[in-house]
């Protein structure tokens, strides 16, 4: 997560999807209407710190919410996966399953 403040982190998300769909569509306007929302919506965004192999590993992944603003949880489980040999070999979306299995991320992360 370095020192950048929740809405920091928030504002580069949303710069860097504005310039992917700008430099990805161009001037391409209907395809633009579908991808849009991604910067017209609020979301929840996660960042968990966790240890895999001696080393500090991040994921960071935001989904759309129905508030009036964004959401930023940062969630430390280094100190719980340090050692856990049973996560080497995960990809992702099977180490977000494994942690929520394991109860090691708050119930706010759906």
């Amino acid at each position: 997560m370095g020192n950048k403040t929740s809405q920091e982190m928030i504002n580069d998300f949303r710069n860097r999807v504005s310039y992917v769909l700008h430099s990805t569509l161009g001037t391409d306007k209907e395809n633009k209407k579908r991808f849009f929302t991604a910067t017209q919506n609020h979301f929840n965004f996660y960042s968990i710190l966790y240890m895999q192999n001696t080393l500090d590993q991040t994921i960071t992944f935001a989904e759309i919410n129905n508030n009036d603003s964004d959401f930023f949880q940062s969630v430390d489980i280094r100190t719980v996966t340090d050692g856990n040999l049973s996560i080497g070999n995960l990809n992702l979306d099977e180490l977000l399953s494994y942690f929520d299995n394991k109860q090691m991320l708050p119930k706010t992360i759906n």
